[in-house]
């Protein structure tokens, strides 16, 4: 999506009420990329097309990146990273490049992390954290550093939680959005679910088209959006969805060329971003794409130093007016 259109649309959030600070600079409006192969992120331009090198990449020995599986930018000042093969969880200064080491970092053997897949910040700054060997939802208190323990922990055989390969927490609701790789499954809990407590949704079974979800987001309207791996395809479901249901969307390439999606992020007009962590390639498509499509940009190439990019992600508007927990 062009620059100018996203500052556009914030302008128009702005003098609808939202609850935005200012419009974002160019700086803010950033696709961000973890190639866990490489142990790096990757800072590109919005609207980044062809085999174009990245604008900022952390790298390093001092930041400690290892198998970075997930990235959420917050407030154009913060990045927090999930560190799969590391056990932890990284924060760094936002957009920052080179070898840096990280402001803070959530790891030791109070926390309960054994192997986080994905990291997300709630409204409240809060840390929220999947993590697939521990199979377990963990909440961290904003600013969280070093050997803490969790505020809250989602698990138990009442759950449903097998294998958590993505997660979402609702930015207006609080509600808990999973995606279960182990069982191909999709679960929503309410806002505060904690313990061992049944999600209020529950999608699985033949119709889904569910074969080994990784990351999942919500768009614009509230409807589910899962990186569907195995099934080679981006999967929509309806927000109210549950039970065997078959979804709304099946996005995939056209032509049938080979795709793997493992991460997604739809951005402030519904436009689908999807890393490919096998094809080292990220693509975005249109908010009105169908079944089998083109893209409307490819990312990809020697020069884009995309490494097995396991997720993508771009600032969200209504994280700019938060103020800052990093230490």
């Amino acid at each position: 999506m062009p620059l100018k259109n996203w500052l556009l649309l914030v302008f128009v959030a702005i003098c609808a009420g939202a609850a935005i600070a200012k419009a974002p600079t160019s700086d803010q409006v950033t696709l961000v990329v973890a190639n866990a192969a490489s142990n790096a992120v990757a800072f590109y331009p919005l609207g980044a097309h062809g085999n174009v090198s990245p604008v900022h990449v952390l790298q390093g020995p001092r930041t400690r990146l290892q198998h970075p599986n997930s990235v959420w930018p917050v407030t154009g000042s913060q990045l927090y990273v999930a560190n799969r093969a590391g056990a932890s969880i990284s924060v760094y200064r936002y957009a920052q490049g080179g070898n840096t080491a990280p402001v803070a970092t959530i790891r030791g053997n109070k926390t309960g992390l054994r192997m986080p897949c994905c990291v997300e910040v709630d409204a409240k700054l809060n840390i929220w954290v999947a993590d697939s060997a521990a199979n377990s939802i963990f909440e961290f208190r904003a600013g969280a550093n070093g050997n803490i323990a969790p505020m809250l922990r989602l698990a138990g055989p009442h759950t449903g939680i097998n294998g958590p390969a993505g997660l979402h927490v609702a930015f207006r609701t609080g509600d808990i959005y999973v995606s279960n790789a182990r069982d191909s499954s999709l679960e929503v809990f309410s806002a505060g679910t904690h313990g061992d407590a049944a999600p209020r949704q529950h999608i699985a079974g033949s119709k889904t088209g569910l074969r080994d979800p990784a990351e999942l987001h919500l768009d614009l309207k509230g409807n589910m959006w899962v990186a569907n791996t195995a099934g080679g395809n981006v999967l929509q479901f309806a927000y109210n969805g549950t039970g065997n249901i078959a979804p709304m969307n099946a996005l995939s390439l056209s032509g049938g060329k080979p795709f793997s999606p493992t991460g997604l992020f739809p951005d402030f007009s519904d436009n689908i971003f999807v890393a490919d962590a096998l094809h080292n390639t990220v693509y975005e498509f249109a908010s009105t794409a169908k079944g089998p499509s083109k893209p409307i940009a490819t990312l990809r190439g020697n020069k884009t130093g995309l490494q097995a990019p396991t997720q993508v992600s771009i600032p969200q508007p209504e994280f700019m007016a938060l103020p800052s927990a990093t230490p």
